[in-house]
Order: structure tokens, then C-alpha cells, then sequence
């Protein structure tokens, strides 16, 4: 049986100290190229302020019916093209997790 977990639950670690990093959901984002994006959750290691052009750590996008295609391909190349370092995109529908970085 799969133990459902929060991103609380993940040990992320920075040095020797655990990672303070916040977690916002649809969240509105300027992404330094001047393209907006509301990913369904981003992950920051600094809390952005309202006047922050930021990029976010990490995004959780979960694929919605009827735009598969944009959530699995057309986003993930947009995030990493403006620094964001991983991307999880989740489907729901066949519980499949898929992880998208620039390696």
C-alpha cells in the first residue's frame, strides 16, 4: 500500500541545516523573459515578494483533462528555459509521476 505523503514529509537538505523552502499553489509567476505562468505548485528556497520577478526552485504541474499536452510538454521546456531547476508533472489518471530537468 502507497503511504500518501506532503512535501513536509521530504527531507530537503541544504548544507547542514534542512531547506526552509515555501510552498505556493497557483501561485502567479513572472518569469524573468516577461511570460506569465500559474503552475499548479511552486517550490521557492526564498520567499518571493509581490514586486519579484522570481524562479521558482521547483513546479508540480497535474495533467488535466483535455490539456495533456500542455501540461506534460508544452510547460515543462517553458520552466526550465527560465531556471527552474526540476519539474514533477503528475497524471492523475494513471498515477504516473514524470520528472523533468535541464540534465
Amino acid at each position: 500500500m502507497k503511504r500518501p505523503f506532503t512535501l513536509r514529509d521530504l527531507p530537503l537538505k541544504q548544507g547542514d541545516d534542512f531547506c526552509e523552502c515555501k510552498h505556493y499553489s497557483n501561485l502567479h509567476i513572472k518569469f524573468p523573459n516577461g511570460s506569465d505562468k500559474r503552475p499548479d505548485i511552486s517550490i521557492f528556497c526564498n520567499e518571493p515578494t509581490e514586486t519579484d520577478t522570481g524562479v521558482s526552485e521547483a513546479v508540480i504541474e497535474i495533467i488535466s483533462r483535455g490539456y495533456e499536452k500542455k501540461d506534460l510538454e508544452l510547460r515543462p521546456p517553458v520552466y526550465l528555459s527560465q531556471g527552474v531547476k526540476d519539474i514533477l508533472v503528475f497524471d492523475p489518471y494513471t498515477e504516473i509521476i514524470y520528472h523533468f530537468t535541464a540534465d
